[in-house]
């Protein structure tokens, strides 16, 4: 009977879930109806001052403010105009800064002066701030301070309208990355799951893990990148934190996975970036933990850490593929290893597009990193996702017919091929095994009579046919039975996973009559693990005992038979 194969199927049930679900939330009208509301940019019209100081720009898309650093004050005003009865709120989007807005003198929000006041990093953070149709003709003052050196650059574009509307419009225009970021967070997550069973079950590779930390770790980077926690549950801190630590311990993860996995080549090199990698993490979580330092504060030398690693990464791993393609592309993995090296490289190829893109638009771009995306990233993940489902797809190719040389192999190995039942060498592995077991059994010794008369007076073919009708009707008396083996010549044995004594008698009764129907007589005998302490071997020596008692017993009887007929046949012949 064949067994419902969890790890089968438990990533392709995941997936799919994954991807319905997924695609029937982005699907929903939220996500694709037009907005009920205009959502007005305030671009012009602006004066905008840098430490008190009047800049020349009106419009904020193309205000050149450079970058801000700590304790630098933007401010921007203007005469608020165009409010409606449902225009309610106005928006726009902060990094690592406290703000202040007025109106007409008048302060009517402010944000982060509490995380100031506690030494902890001001996060990305969308304000929202309250309009009233009061407010029509009235002057409007923001006041932007940074906390943080290198905090940003450029002013992030500033709307007016319905609140709801607003987080409508931000989150429509972020389909992809919630899709990428979800699927990528569920299937690192998965991963993680199943690595615990294929490291106790599998053959110990431990690459697994490593998948699952760059799927998930990619995964919750790019939803934060993108604000969508931020957007969805206001979870701003704890957003704005992990996306940092995100960052900072995926090239751990691709360097641990190139030290880790078989086929490719530098491993002194990977080994030493990897403890490089796990030694800046940790610093960087002790030290933002303790308050030190924030963990904004190390991003450039993470980034100097990408810019040396992925070149070195990309250059192994291309290397790496041509050292495959020279093996057998037949040979267990090579396909699915291929596939996966080729995600790899992608996606570090396009992360560091994006993060020469990033510091280019940070330090040379009028709008700066407030309004830059990670469009090469998503792009890279959406290679990196295809290649790992292609793997996963060859791996289950490779593990199906890994299976099935497996179970030839054993069938050649273990199985009787006369009988169809487990060979001596099976048998004896078993009763090994059965010691380290704590568990009840029986053992059941059996031996098919009068085999050697059969072989000498109709020949070996009928004494097969003998042997193979008796293992026909056991296999199927005894379809409960842990093992059904054939000892050698005419002696059987069969173990059950059980103690009942009365029980089996019974069944092996069962077996005798069925099988002197068709002719065929045993001897047999039983015993159970509670004989000898659960120890196998004395437990079979007894069962054979056992038989053995009960095998005079036939032969004598058989003997008796024969001195009969012998006696009548002489005493026709006198007769006649």
């Amino acid at each position: 009977m064949k067994t419902f194969n969890i790890k089968k199927w438990i990533i392709p049930v995941l997936i799919s879930l994954i991807v319905i679900s997924t695609l029937f939330f982005l699907g929903t009208s939220y996500f694709n109806d037009d907005l009920s509301e205009e959502i007005i940019v305030l671009d012009d019209g602006w004066v905008i001052s840098l430490n008190d100081e009047v800049t020349s720009y009106t419009s904020i898309s193309s205000a050149d403010i450079g970058v801000v650093n700590d304790g630098d004050v933007i401010t921007l005003s203007t005469t608020l105009t165009n409010l409606t009865n449902t225009t309610d709120c106005l928006s726009f989007r902060t990094i690592l800064a406290k703000v202040k807005v007025y109106v007409a003198g008048s302060l009517v929000y402010t944000y982060g002066y509490d995380y100031d006041e506690e030494n902890l990093m001001l996060p990305k953070h969308y304000n929202y701030i309250p309009l009233t149709k009061s407010y029509e003709g009235k002057e409007i003052v923001i006041e932007i301070e940074a906390t943080e050196d290198s905090a940003f650059n450029g002013i992030s574009k500033i709307s007016m309208g319905n609140l709801s509307e607003i987080k409508k419009s931000l989150l429509q225009t972020k389909k992809i990355p919630i899709f990428l970021g979800f699927f990528l967070c569920v299937f690192g997550f998965t991963l993680f799951i199943l690595s615990g069973y294929v490291l106790i079950n599998e053959n110990k590779d431990f690459t697994i893990i490593f998948d699952a930390i760059i799927s998930l770790c990619l995964g919750i980077y790019i939803l934060c990148y993108n604000d969508i926690f931020q957007l969805l549950f206001s979870a701003d801190y704890i957003s704005t934190v992990i996306e940092y630590f995100s960052l900072y311990i995926l090239p751990a993860a691709f360097v641990g996975y190139m030290f880790i996995a078989k086929h490719t080549v530098g491993k002194k090199v990977t080994l030493s970036l990897f403890t490089v990698d796990i030694l800046f993490f940790f610093t960087t979580l002790i030290l933002h933990s303790l308050k030190i330092l924030h963990v904004n504060s190390f991003v450039t030398w993470a980034h100097i850490l990408l810019l040396i690693e992925s070149p070195i990464m990309i250059g192994f791993l291309i290397y790496s593929i041509f050292k495959l393609n020279r093996q057998s592309s037949y040979a267990n993995g090579i396909a699915s290893l291929k596939v996966l090296f080729g995600g790899l490289v992608a996606l570090l190829t396009f992360a560091l597009m994006d993060l020469i893109n990033f510091n280019i638009s940070k330090y040379s771009t009028i709008n700066g990193d407030s309004n830059t995306n990670i469009n090469f990233v998503i792009i890279g993940a959406v290679f990196f996702v295809t290649s790992l489902l292609v793997n996963y797809f060859y791996y289950s190719i490779d593990y199906l017919n890994s299976e099935k040389v497996k179970t030839s192999l054993e069938t050649l190995a273990y199985n009787d091929y006369l009988t169809n039942v487990a060979n001596r060498t099976k048998c004896e592995k078993t009763l090994t095994e059965l010691n380290k077991a704590d568990s009840d059994y029986t053992i059941i010794s059996i031996d098919v009579d009068k085999l050697k008369e059969t072989n000498d007076s109709l020949g070996h073919t009928a004494g097969d046919k003998l042997l193979s009708d008796f293992s026909q009707e056991t296999i199927s008396v005894f379809s409960n039975a842990k093992l059904i083996g054939r000892m050698g010549g005419d002696e059987f044995i069969i173990i059950l996973n059980n103690d009942d004594f009365s029980e089996e008698k019974k069944q092996t009764e069962i077996l005798e009559d069925n099988l002197k129907k068709k002719g065929i007589y045993i001897s047999y005998g039983i015993a159970t693990s509670k004989e000898a302490l659960r120890n196998s071997s004395q437990v079979y020596m007894i069962a054979d005992k056992k038989m053995y008692a009960m095998k005079l017993l036939h032969h004598r009887k058989y003997s008796d038979q024969r001195q009969a007929i012998n006696k009548q046949q002489e005493g026709g012949f006198y007769n006649d």
